[in-house]
């Protein structure tokens, strides 16, 4: 029904047909603009310098584009095909005006494809001819033509627009132009191609013409200055962009490349009245500096379209520019919008919605599987049907007869619901639809679940064949940074989330997914991975089954390096020839599961524990796994298990399970009597995890400190030798400030020694003559090397963090007494109801320990192990220790650029200031509806190393454990930070009620770009959820911290620092330094 006062009974729109559709051309269209407006300014050229800026009047347009026309039809006729491969130049414009005027059809290709993706494009569309730019973004259009030439037969006329000049005056003055049928070929635009190779959608002169005139009268654009930083290419740079400016008589800007500062700066300097733009750049001009500062009061609409724009980001745009955000929605295949968010409607649509169909539309959502119209708010595939439908796929019958139905109805393949006023969302995409045993999965619900999931960074899922099933669920998961996905606890994430038949079957990680040009996912591509990737192992299991027999039937005498590959091999289906000396475990698809799998065979195998984090460590090939193997079992010592330690199963730990003897010969603790013990301070200093966020600021403290009596820092760090190892470290201090990198190069070429180790290796991963120097030399051991993993469990942990520190204490008792600091975490001190003070012995206060699938247990429980074996190690050896339990450790007070990216805090402050708006209070309210006084603990990583070093350094003899926490009850707490930031220039605004904003905070951080929405909160929004309890201090008592901070001087205040508003203001600029902001 077209009647909009009626309310709809089913979900189908007819269109409502007031706006009269012309018999038109592009050519015609040119030249009745140019007929009623001829001295209008027409095109601009949008170049960052005023002075180089181009302009043409509408009458000028018109003949350089006939000048053009009579020239193309020098040397192509009617109805041929010319391509254009080129980023936003005028000579675009020209082409594609002159192309409409000669009856031409323009064919055009995305200026950042690669040879062999525009060899397909020209070859499918058989395209006679080709203009391009010689270079752009570094790739050499004229000779990647030349490299493809051989493959193309049909391309006779290849020219460049640098020649643009001289192949328009070849054209003969007296050429006629022919009469050109509306209803002919205008342009062939090829499809993004995420379901497999492109296909070229052929669009007619009266479709894209009157689209555009359409669009111009729905939003009343008529005679508006529109910015442009579309591309061309896409339907709407040369479509609803091109088109629409001449249809409404206004001015086109043209930018060569999208540039947020540009678009700005063009929007102030052109009194640019409209652009267009995809959200992640419409967030790229929120985000830009130059935006506060520039008058863009002349903008009156912003259209966006090409992804989901969610109701923050309408709120921004609109409250940033004092103008009105009109979503719409469209395809390739319909010549632009079908439906437009118009500027009067209200905010619930305009918020919510991809509006209603805009005129001559129809429009209606049916069930896939029967074809019939779904009533309103049901969801089904969205169909279309009107003049702008294309005229079918170039060349591809098939594909256009499964788009478009007998009675004229495009079939989108968007999924969507359509209300009872006709307004529409988008809810999915049909062609990513499972079929699982009769039941619809949408692959979106799924990847939504494990989006949120702390360890995956992105995630795709996709349906693959299955004999019993028909279709069965497999995720696709990318790692957040330094975390490893197991497919057990992800399946067990989504068991808890969704219904058992939605749960992932088969689970694979990747580096990064396959995209299109204009990054969308091309899910056939990851089907395609999976099934070589499954081929070999799902061929035969009696294969497999072979193949454990073999490497089991091999034994203990078998050479390690066939062995370790064979059990690969058995392990991940790997071919043999994917597999050599120098292939990594995670090149060929190795998680966390399967290494754990792999472990246990070796393990069974040759009798010798072999970590996970031995085998998923990406610096580690397969040889060096079987080089660790060898080592670890020729040194006639069996390592250390938690099995060994606790018992296979158990769901409590005790700390007087951690005797020394089970991780040091008992021989060295006999000997441990008669060592020399420390006096002086220490000339040489042992570092481990010197690339971590701490750990490269103990390594400039302990610099600073040695270079000044000639001392020496000895550093373990991963790498393939020293040099790879050194430069490790160099890459942690290099983000940006030139004052922290000249001064680490400077101290560290006298002073730093680095060493290729691991504390998950035997002997620290250091040969023998190596660990015998260590244990004469040196003179102190500072301990901050962990794996930080928040998922893993402690068994899982175990290897890397208690058996790692079992080797770092066996190296402070070997040959004389040397310190060891500590570095621990606030968690240990929390067991039940228990909170640990400084003063106790961990092996009595906190005896035992639950394991359980809480957050971070796994992690609290192998530092509390640590912690035990160090604590044992004084009362059996006297060795001196110092324990530091640190909280959040924030940003450096003074580097760039210099803070923990992916911490609980960090992204949080992104966050907030991303998404522009937080809670009226993070806190509980008092029974007065206030928010309450509360306290932040954390402290500033330069001074948490300082005062490390310092204490640490003194910790000479007898046992010191420090809280390291912010022990002030001085009301700063989140709620200030954002007081601060706002009163930074920071453009937040605050939400009465919680839940509000929290629904809100996570709608906004959805719609950031990719980069930004990994390091945002938006995987860590339960820590949120419901408001933080106030606490007036730390619920840890600190106080032989505090009294050693002020007897040392440590700090510029010789006390522990309170947190300022100066390092919440640097968290905005080292996130903008990162380019996170």
């Amino acid at each position: 029904m077209s009647d909009s006062s009626s309310l709809l009974t089913t979900a189908e729109w007819t269109a409502e047909d007031s706006f009269p559709i012309l018999e038109l051309t592009v050519g015609g269209l040119l030249r009745e603009t140019a007929a009623r407006a001829p001295d209008a300014v027409a095109l601009v050229t949008g170049m960052p310098e005023a002075a180089d800026r181009r302009r043409w009047t509408y009458a000028e347009l018109l003949e350089e584009s006939e000048r053009a026309a009579r020239a193309l039809l020098g040397r192509f006729a009617p109805g041929d095909r010319v391509a254009v491969w080129a980023n936003n130049v005028p000579e675009w414009v020209f082409l594609e005006l002159a192309a409409g005027l000669a009856g031409i059809t323009l064919v055009t290709v995305n200026p950042v494809l690669r040879a062999e993706e525009v060899a397909y494009v020209l070859h499918h569309s058989r395209s006679d001819g080709i203009f391009y730019v010689p270079e752009f973004q570094g790739l050499r259009m004229a000779e990647t033509l030349e490299e493809i030439e051989g493959e193309l037969p049909a391309l006779r006329e290849k020219v460049s627009f640098a020649d643009w000049e001289a192949f328009c005056a070849g054209g003969s003055p007296t050429q006629p132009l022919p009469d050109v049928d509306p209803g002919a070929a205008a342009q062939i635009l090829y499809t993004s191609g995420t379901t497999g190779r492109p296909k070229g959608a052929v669009l007619h002169h009266r479709g894209v013409v009157n689209s555009a005139r359409v669009y111009v009268d729905a939003l009343n654009t008529h005679g508006m200055v529109q910015v442009c930083g579309m591309p061309l290419f896409h339907i709407v740079g040369c479509g609803l962009t091109v088109l629409g400016t001449i249809a409404s008589a206004g001015t086109l800007v043209l930018m060569p490349y999208f540039d947020p500062g540009l678009l700005i700066q063009l929007l102030e300097e052109e009194r640019g009245e409209c652009f267009f733009g995809v959200p992640t750049m419409l967030i790229a001009c929120l985000e830009h500096p130059s935006l506060a500062d520039t008058d863009v009061s002349s903008v009156r609409i912003i259209v966006a379209a090409g992804a989901p724009v969610l109701p923050a980001l309408v709120s921004r745009l609109e409250d940033a520019f004092d103008a009105r955000l009109c979503i719409g929605f469209g395809q390739t295949e319909t010549s632009g919008c079908v439906t437009l968010v118009l500027p009067d409607d209200e905010p619930e649509e305009r918020y919510n919605s991809i509006g209603k169909a805009v005129a001559q539309t129809d429009m209606k959502v049916i069930d896939p599987a029967t074809g019939e119209t779904v009533g309103p708010d049901v969801d089904g595939e969205l169909c279309t049907r009107g003049y702008f439908v294309m005229k079918g796929y170039f060349d591809n019958p098939d594909a256009t007869a499964a788009a478009i139905d007998a009675d004229g109805w495009l079939h989108t393949g968007d999924l969507a619901a359509m209300d009872s006023r006709g307004y529409c969302r988008i809810t999915g995409r049909l062609k990513d639809m499972i079929i699982r045993g009769g039941e619809n999965i949408y692959p979106r619900e799924i990847e939504q679940v494990l989006f949120e999931h702390g360890d995956v960074a992105d995630v795709a899922v996709v349906g693959v064949p299955d004999t019993t099933w028909g279709e069965q669920v497999v995720a696709f998961v990318r790692p957040a940074e330094g975390r490893s996905p197991d497919p057990d606890r992800l399946r067990e994430y989504c068991h808890e989330r969704l219904a058992p038949h939605k749960v992932p079957l088969h689970w694979l990680t990747v580096d990064e997914f396959p995209t299109t040009p204009s990054g969308k996912v091309q899910k056939f591509l990851l089907r395609e991975k999976f099934a070589a990737n499954t081929a070999v192992p799902a061929a035969s299991a009696e294969d497999q089954e072979e193949l454990l027999a073999s490497l089991r039937n091999g034994g203990a005498d078998q050479p390690v390096p066939e062995a370790v590959q064979l059990a690969i091999r058995a392990t991940l289906g790997c071919r043999p020839e994917e597999l050599s000396g120098g292939t990594r475990f995670i090149d060929v698809g190795g998680d966390s599961l399967s290494a754990l799998k792999i472990s246990r065979l070796l393990e069974e195998i040759f009798d010798t524990e072999v970590p996970v984090g031995v085998i998923i460590n990406p610096t580690n090939d397969l040889d060096r796994l079987a080089n660790y193997v060898e080592k670890n079992r020729s040194n006639g010592r069996t390592r250390t298990t938690f099995a060994s330690v606790h018992g296979r199963s158990t769901s409590e730990v005790h700390a007087s399970d951690l005797t020394l003897d089970k991780f040091i010969d008992s021989q060295i603790l006999a000997d441990v009597a008669n060592l020399g013990r420390p006096s002086g301070a220490p000339q040489t200093v042992l570092l481990t995890g010197a690339t971590g966020y701490l750990g490269r600021f103990l390594c400039m403290e302990w610099l600073k400190r040695l270079s000044q009596t000639g001392g020496t820092l000895l550093c373990i760090a991963r790498g393939r030798d020293p040099g790879a190892a050194r430069e490790r470290i160099a890459a942690a201090l290099d983000r940006g400030d030139p004052d922290l990198t000249r001064e680490f190069q400077t101290l560290a070429a006298d002073h730093l020694e680095v060493l290729a180790g691991d504390v998950d290796e035997p002997n620290l991963g250091l040969d023998v003559a190596t660990w015998n120097r260590l244990a004469d030399k040196v003179d102190l051991i500072v301990h901050p090397a962990a794996l930080v993993n928040h998922v893993l469990s402690y068994r899982q942990l175990f290897g890397a963090n208690v058996v790692g520190t079992a080797e770092v204490i066996r190296l402070a008792l070997t040959s004389k007494l040397k310190p060891l600091n500590y570095v621990s975490t606030v968690a240990v001190a929390f067991n039940g109801d228990d909170v640990l003070g400084e003063d106790v012995d961990i092996r009595a206060a906190s005896a035992v320990r639950k394991i359980d699938d809480t957050y971070a247990n796994g992690y609290a429980n192998s530092k509390w192990a640590s912690e035990v074996l160090i604590r044992e190690a004084h009362a059996l050896c006297g060795l001196p220790g110092a324990v530091f339990r640190c909280d959040m450790i924030l940003a450096h007070s003074r580097y760039a650029g210099q803070l923990n990216v992916s911490d609980l805090f960090t992204r949080l402050m992104l966050s907030l200031v991303a998404t522009g708006i937080a809670p009226r209070s993070f806190y509980e309210f008092d029974g007065h509806g206030h928010g309450a006084r509360a306290h932040y603990d954390g402290l500033p990583v330069d001074f948490i190393a300082e005062a490390i070093t310092t204490l640490g350094a003194n910790a000479t003899d007898g046992f010191h454990t420090y809280n390291v926490v912010n022990p002030h009850d001085d009301g700063i707490s989140l709620d200030q930070f954002v007081d601060w930031l706002i009163a930074a220039g920071n453009p937040i605004q605050r939400i009465d009620d919680y839940a509000d904003w929290l629904t809100r905070f996570e709608a906004a951080m959805r719609a950031l770009p990719d980069r930004q929405r990994q390091h945002s909160e938006l995987k860590l929004i339960e820590a949120f959820k419901p408001p933080s309890p106030a606490l007036h201090s730390p619920a840890l008592p600190a106080d032989v911290f505090r009294d050693g901070v002020r007897k040392s001087c440590v700090g510029s205040d010789g006390d522990i620092p309170h947190i300022s508003a100066d390092l919440i203001g640097k968290y905005v600029a080292d996130l903008r330094q990162l380019e996170l902001l």
